[in-house]
Order: C-alpha cells, then structure tokens, then sequence
C-alpha cells in the first residue's frame, strides 16, 4: 500500500525541476532535496543567486535563467525570499510549487502563499 501523499504524487509526476536554496555548503536542506531528487532520476537543476555551481552542477540564478521548461520548483529559502520566486515560477508557467519546511515556518511566508 503506498502511502505517498496525493500532493506529493501530483508534484513528483513531473520530471524537470528546479530547487531554489541550494548552497555551496552539502549539509543544508536544499542540497538534500536536490541530490535526493536527482538520485531518483528526476532532472534536477540548483537555483542560488550567488553561486555559478553547486555539487559539481551548473547552477542558475534564477528560475528564467533555467533552460526549457520544469515541471516544478521546490523552495528551500529564507520565507522573506519565498514569494519573488513564487512570482518568478508564476512568469516562467511552472504550475507547482513546493514549499520546503524542516522546522519553524521553512520557506512558507503569507505573501508567498498568496503569489
């Protein structure tokens, strides 16, 4: 019996994704769903304004700045950054969005929501 959320299952039916948070330190949040994204088979690209790559990958600074079009964007960032990538994915036609929370609020903020 599988016991996959329906929103999970609905997001993971792509197969093109950005995560947006991913750092050039490995232990972070971000860089656990990217490698556990990619590790699945799932074509993973790492989005970070500051960094040209991540974990031996080309990183982009933006969602537009991703070629092609994804499937979805997971959002493992500050929350006060949340909702200008909400507005980037909403600009680029990515219909799914996930917001990453390991503790407290994660990446969730009101304004985000509401994007």
């Amino acid at each position: 019996m599988d016991k996959t959320p329906a929103s999970v299952t609905a997001f993971l039916r792509g197969r093109r994704f950005a995560v947006a948070g991913v750092s050039r330190q490995p232990a972070q949040a971000a860089n656990a769903v990217f490698r556990k994204l990619r590790d699945a088979g799932y074509e993973v690209f790492p989005v970070n304004p500051r960094a040209s790559e991540v974990e031996g990958v080309t990183c982009y600074s933006d969602v537009g700045s991703v070629p092609g079009q994804l499937d979805g964007v997971v959002i493992a960032t500050a929350p006060d950054v949340s909702a200008q990538i909400v507005r980037e994915c909403s600009a680029h036609q990515v219909a799914r969005v996930w917001f990453h929370r390991s503790f407290g609020h994660g990446s969730v903020c009101e304004e985000a929501v509401r994007e």
